[in-house]
């Protein structure tokens, strides 16, 4: 499992985020994994984005880590479609108020988009034309598939461009869990990307 601190979400916002998981009773273990590999994959696909420098005063890394943590709180309420009760927790829990609130609308907005067969459509009509945005969701898409398992296993080892096709190099993921992630969370890639995902399995030697 790798350290949280290597992740880099500010300390206030993880401390807020780990409080509303234990609230809701999340696996937070899980969250963290997903957190830690959406950055990963962010800073790969995104060398644009500046997230090398102080990422944790990004908004946009404060957006994906914020929704990694609190993407799966909607299982307290339960699990049919807990991407929707996620996105009604985060919009309404008194321990997010303080924070912004295009914040909070954005983290709920991924939330609720990190499962079910991406749509074209959720370009205009979820995110209003923000393409931005969409690229995290299907980053945070990819990152949570890889930890389907909710075990840690899975670590992203490297990431390049190749051609019209963006090459995501991993570690530990099974078989079963790769045809997952293809089939029900990296369909968002090509949509906010406009390219193909390749996820490359890394052997161990």
């Amino acid at each position: 499992m790798r350290n949280i601190k290597a992740a880099r979400l500010h300390p206030s916002l993880y401390s807020t985020a780990k409080y509303v998981m234990e609230k809701y009773r999340t696996d937070i273990h899980h969250c963290e994994q997903v957190m830690a590999n959406a950055f990963e994959i962010a800073k790969l696909a995104l060398p644009e984005a500046n997230f090398s420098d102080e990422p944790e005063l990004n908004p946009d890394w404060q957006r994906l880590g914020m929704a990694a943590l609190l993407h799966d709180i909607g299982h307290f309420v339960a699990d049919k479609g807990h991407h929707k009760h996620s996105f009604y927790l985060i919009q309404h829990a008194e321990e997010l108020r303080h924070l912004n609130t295009d914040l909070i609308q954005d983290v709920a907005l991924l939330s609720w988009c990190h499962r079910k067969h991406a749509k074209r459509t959720w370009l205009d009509e979820r995110f209003l034309g923000n393409v931005a945005l969409f690229q995290l969701s299907a980053i945070l898409r990819v990152a949570d598939g890889l930890d389907r398992s909710h075990t840690g296993r899975v670590s992203v080892r490297g990431g390049h461009q190749q051609g019209e096709t963006f090459v995501l190099e991993v570690q530990g993921l099974r078989k079963s869990e790769y045809e997952a992630l293809m089939d029900r969370k990296a369909d968002a890639w090509n949509l906010a990307f406009h390219q193909s995902l390749e996820v490359r399995i890394l052997t161990t030697i």
